[in-house]
């Protein structure tokens, strides 16, 4: 009998002994081993290593399928983009207008059943008491419909400038989104750029274009003569007497120019209401629609003689953050100044 219960005995030490621990005392609430793992922080249990090296695999396969849109930059300045009063980025949904991109990052008063922007964070058009208004551009060119009925895009630049009417009430296109309109076009049509160089600015010419490419510009050509090819922007390089800037200068008013050469003597710039002041030496960088295209821009990048107009080019090359929010540049002894010049 005792050497029966011995050997009971003696069996239920062993089977205790061989059972889990997880089974004699189970894990409690608010114990170490379940609290949560700081982000960033690593486990020495393996269980949470093996989640964390699933989410990232997961989250890099997602963003190999779908990379990051860029989003729309939306400005709005006053006087020619000489002050800026709103400055954000938003990505627009698919299908979503400007007006309402517009809407979403700024208080902004309509009318006509809401598709004419009178104000933007308080600053509202006066007409016909007072001639200034709203005015609306898309990667650099004057938009031909409503901000309601423009689809905005990833990487648009969408900027509203509240200025007067004056010398130029049409302003087709300026300077200051670039890269803009030459990488992402206008109404998501991406056309070529033609750069149109002047005999003796190849390697300026060059200097650009390789600018445009490092900001992602793909199509790029360069030639001394106007392209047989219609839908294109162009950039036009060289001295006055240039002949694709020669018809540009002599037509300066109808494309919105605040600067014209005046044959020998150097060159006229304006103020918003049409006050002129000479300057003999300038070079200078403004922008109209292209009058060989419909709807493509054609940049001006001139000046006075052959030394403004590589230092106009070197500006674009090199310092173009410095054009930002500008409707058109003249080079001065060196310094950039906006056009329209408040100060003539």
């Amino acid at each position: 009998m005792m050497k029966k219960l011995l050997v009971l005995l003696i069996g239920l030490v062993v089977a205790c002994l061989l059972l889990p621990t997880s089974c004699t005392h189970p894990p409690q609430q608010g114990s170490q081993a379940s609290e949560p793992v700081a982000e960033g922080v690593g486990s020495a249990h393996s269980g949470p290593q093996e989640s964390a090296s699933e989410s990232i695999k997961a989250e890099q396969k997602g963003q190999s399928e779908s990379p990051a849109r860029p989003k729309a930059r939306v400005v709005a300045t006053l006087d020619f983009g000489s002050q800026v009063v709103l400055d954000k980025y938003a990505l627009p949904e698919k299908g979503e207008s400007a007006l309402e991109v517009l809407q979403r990052v700024a208080e902004v008063e309509t009318k006509y059943g809401g598709g004419f922007v009178v104000g933007i964070n308080g600053i509202r058009s006066r007409y016909p008491k007072e001639r200034s208004d709203w005015f609306f551009y898309v990667n650099g060119i004057l938009a031909k419909v409503g901000a309601g009925g423009y689809r905005l895009r990833p990487g648009d630049v969408e900027h509203w400038d509240f200025h007067e009417w004056g010398l130029n009430a049409f302003i087709p296109a300026i300077i200051g989104s670039f890269p803009q309109p030459f990488l992402s076009g206008y109404g998501g049509r991406v056309r070529p750029t033609v750069i149109v160089h002047q005999t003796g600015f190849r390697e300026i010419a060059e200097k650009l274009r390789d600018t445009l490419i490092s900001l992602g510009v793909k199509e790029i050509w360069l030639q001394t003569t106007l392209p047989g090819k219609k839908h294109c922007h162009l950039i036009l390089l060289g001295t006055q007497k240039f002949k694709p800037l020669r018809e540009l200068n002599r037509n300066y008013k109808k494309l919105g120019f605040f600067f014209k050469f005046e044959d020998d003597e150097g060159a006229v710039v304006f103020d918003s209401r049409g006050r002129k002041a000479m300057v003999k030496i300038a070079g200078v960088i403004q922008a109209t629609q292209n009058p060989w295209s419909a709807g493509e821009a054609a940049w001006m990048i001139s000046g006075t003689d052959e030394a403004q107009v590589r230092a106009a080019a070197d500006t674009l090359a090199e310092h173009w953050g410095q054009l930002d929010c500008a409707f058109a540049v003249v080079l001065i002894n060196q310094k950039i100044i906006r056009l329209p010049h408040a100060n003539l």
